[in-house]
């Protein structure tokens, strides 16, 4: 008898699984940080934190997923009407 397998539909790294939905959102930020040098988010947030943790909360898969390095990416926050909006920004070879 033979087992049919499949891969999974989420990414196992660093003890967790990763939904296969929130692995093809940080591969579309990958892919327009290496178009464009930097990806923003689109919700304004009511306090700075909120913005600040989704810029790092996209910096940590993409480091986690192995797409990127942490030195490569830098997190920013911007004022904007009504609250704030968060900014990743990529470096590149920089360093």
């Amino acid at each position: 008898m033979t087992d049919q397998l499949a891969a999974p539909d989420a990414s196992y790294v660093r003890q967790r699984w990763i939904p296969a939905e929130t692995v093809q959102w940080a591969q579309d930020a990958d892919e327009i940080l290496l178009e464009h040098g930097a990806v923003q988010g689109r919700t304004i947030y009511e306090h700075r934190h909120q913005a600040r943790w989704r810029a790092q909360r996209l910096i940590r898969l993409l480091v986690e997923l192995r797409m990127r390095q942490r030195w490569e990416l830098k997190e920013h926050t911007e004022r904007r009407h009504g609250g704030w909006t968060w900014t990743v920004e990529y470096l590149g070879g920089k360093r």
